[in-house]
């Protein structure tokens, strides 16, 4: 990744919103507040019927930086293609609509994108429990990983680091820097009806398909788990079918390489 000119975003923050009227303010408040001013804020509301379309347009009045789309409820994944299609800055990032953000996160991340030549940056997070705070972050060591290291460290253990029983890699699209020319053939072809793991379709083929990755250990976003928060979801007999799509692309990717 190189530097931008101040004038145009650099960074795109990509929302999908649908019904998170109790915590959308303050996931908006952790978004203006960023200290990486050169950004642009995509709120996509999916089909809202609570006042989460109305918290979106507010939050448009009064910030220029913010743009949001209205479009019928068809679940994350179609709202985030939508969010990625508005996208104007060479780097994308993702937050959930009931999650929040550290203020730095923008500028760590696309700091050390700049720095490096990452051409993905995986940050570290906070899950948010009810009555908890837990720090989850990558088993592999910060820092940069080109190619042949990636081959080295990265890709044998990309799933799941059975040593120290660990994520070597979060599969999540949020926390995570992207550029948005690799990211949008990668996020179209997933089926808009896989609603659990739709996340590993995109991270882990972009993974393999990239030349070089930089993992950044500072927490910088925060996971809400609360009752009906968009990352706990029971696994419901309708989301079975799923997994073999899921097997599908996986495997696709890995035969790529």
């Amino acid at each position: 990744m190189s530097a931008e000119g101040a004038a145009a975003p650099a960074v795109s923050i990509i929302v999908p919103v649908c019904n998170q009227e109790a915590y959308l303010p303050t996931c908006i408040r952790s978004l203006q507040m960023q200290t990486m001013r050169n950004i642009e804020i995509l709120l996509v509301d999916d089909g809202s019927n609570d006042g989460s379309a109305e918290i979106c347009d507010a939050a448009e009045a009064s910030d220029t930086r913010m743009n949001v789309l209205h479009q019928k409820n068809a679940g994350a994944t179609a709202a985030r293609k939508a969010g990625l299609r508005m996208a104007s800055a060479p780097c994308v990032t993702f937050v959930d609509s009931d999650d929040w953000i550290e203020p730095e996160l923008c500028e760590t991340l696309y700091d050390m994108a700049v720095s490096t030549g990452a051409e993905l940056v995986i940050g570290a997070h906070f899950r948010e429990d009810e009555d908890m705070q837990r720090v989850e972050r990558s088993s592999l060591p910060d820092g940069y990983y080109h190619r042949q290291r990636m081959e080295r460290d990265v890709f044998p253990k990309l799933f799941h680091n059975d040593f120290r029983d660990a994520w070597s890699i979060y599969p999540y699209l949020c926390g995570k820097l992207f550029l948005r020319r690799q990211l949008q053939p990668l996020l179209e072809r997933v089926d808009d009806d896989i609603r659990l793991g739709e996340d590993a379709c995109v991270t882990y083929p972009y993974i393999l398909q990239s030349q070089s990755l930089a993992i950044v250990h500072r927490p910088l976003y925060h996971y809400a788990q609360h009752e009906g928060s968009q990352v706990r979801q029971q696994l419901a007999p309708r989301y079975l079918g799923t997994f073999q799509r899921i097997y599908e692309i996986l495997l696709d990717s890995l035969i790529k390489q």
